[in-house]
C-alpha cells in the first residue's frame, strides 16, 4: 500500500512517542529529511509524495535506533551550528544551540582585534573553533582536547568548512602544567568544559548518558575543576585586555564569576543568558 511523506511522519511520531522519546516529532521529521535528502521546507511541500519501499525500510531502521534513545544527530551524522555544518558521532558531544550564544558573543568581542589568537579548550567536534574561524577573518585558533578521537573529528569538520588552515590541533590535558608552558599567549581563551558533577550523571537524559562521551561531560574532581584551572592559567596566558569565556551549567554562573575574579581580580565580567533565560555564558575581560 502506498505511503506518503505525511503518513510516514505520523507513523514515526506515534512510534517514537510510545518509546518515550521527548522530541518525537522533531526526530521523525529529521530522520525522513535525511533519508530523502530534503530540507525542512522541501519536506513540508512534499507531504503527498509517495515514498519508495526501500526508503521506508531505511526510515524504520533508524526509527528503531531512535527508540533506543540513540541521539537523532548521531543517526543522521550531522548538525547545523552557527551557520556551519558539522559531522557528529560518538567521539564527541553533540553541539547544542545554547553554545551558539557563547560563539555569537565571542565573535563580536574578537572581531575588532587585529589578528586575534584564540585558545579553545576541550574542542570536541570543533564546533566553537570552526564557527569562530568561519566568522572572524584573520583569527588563528589553537584547539586542545585530551581525546585524540575527538581531534580527528574536529580536523574533519575544519576541512569540511574550509578553515583547517586557521586552526592548530593539539592533543593534551589542559589540567597539566606542561601544556601551558608550551602554548604561548592568547587574546581569548574559550571553553565549554566538563561541568556535570558525577553525582548528577545518572539524572541526565538517556540520550546523553548512554551515547555521548562521559569524559566530555563529567568534571574531574568537583564540577568547577576546569573553571578553576583555566582561570588560574589565564593570569599569564592571556594578553592584556584578553578575554576568558566559559559556557556554564545551570546555577553555576555566580560561582564561575567568583572563580574568575579570584584569578583576574580587576577583570570586567558579564553573565549572558541563553534563549531559555538560563545564565549560560560567563565572559571576563582582563584588565
Amino acid at each position: 500500500m502506498p505511503v506518503s511523506v505525511a503518513e510516514l511522519i505520523s507513523r514515526g511520531l506515534v512510534r517514537l512517542k510510545t518509546a518515550g522519546i521527548d522530541d518525537a516529532e522533531i526526530s521523525s521529521r529529521l530522520i525522513l529529511q535525511y533519508i530523502l535528502n530534503k530540507t525542512s521546507s522541501d519536506l513540508q511541500l512534499s507531504s503527498d509524495e509517495i515514498i519508495a519501499d526501500e526508503k521506508i525500510k531505511q526510515y524504520d531502521r533508524l526509527l528503531e535506533k531512535r527508540c533506543l534513545h540513540v541521539p537523532v544527530q548521531y543517526l543522521i551524522g550531522e548538525v547545523e551550528f552557527y551557520n556551519v555544518k558539522l559531522k557528529v558521532d560518538e567521539r564527541a558531544l553533540i553541539p547544542r544551540p545554547e553554545t551558539e550564544v557563547l560563539v555569537e558573543n565571542l565573535v563580536e568581542l574578537i572581531k575588532p582585534m587585529k589578528s586575534p589568537r584564540l585558545l579553545d579548550i576541550g574542542t570536541g567536534s570543533g564546533n566553537i573553533a570552526i564557527a569562530i574561524a568561519a566568522n572572524v577573518e584573520d583569527v588563528s585558533v589553537t584547539t586542545v582536547d585530551v581525546s585524540a578521537d575527538s581531534l580527528d573529528l574536529a580536523r574533519a569538520n575544519a576541512s569540511l568548512n574550509y578553515v583547517n588552515g586557521k586552526i592548530e590541533f593539539v592533543c593534551a590535558d589542559c589540567l597539566q602544567s606542561r601544556f601551558w608552558r608550551d602554548c604561548g599567549k592568547f587574546d581569548a581563551i574559550v571553553s565549554n568544559p566538563p561541568y556535570v558533577d558525577n553525582s548528577d550523571y545518572n539524572d541526565l537524559q538517556p540520550e546523553v548518558r548512554y551515547y555521548e562521551p562521559k569524559v566530555a561531560l563529567v568534571a574531574r574532581g568537583d564540577q568547577f575543576t576546569f573553571f578553576k584551572s583555566i582561570s588560574r592559567r589565564a593570569t599569564t596566558a592571556l594578553n592584556p585586555k584578553g578575554i576568558i569565556c566559559f559556557e556554564v551549567g545551570f546555577g553555576q554562573a555566580d560561582k564561575v564569576v567568583s572563580i574568575i575574579h579570584s584569578c583576574l581580580p580587576n577583570s570586567e565580567i558579564n553573565i549572558i543568558d541563553d534563549l531559555a533565560g538560563i545564565q549560560r555564558v560567563v565572559v571576563g575581560v582582563k584588565r
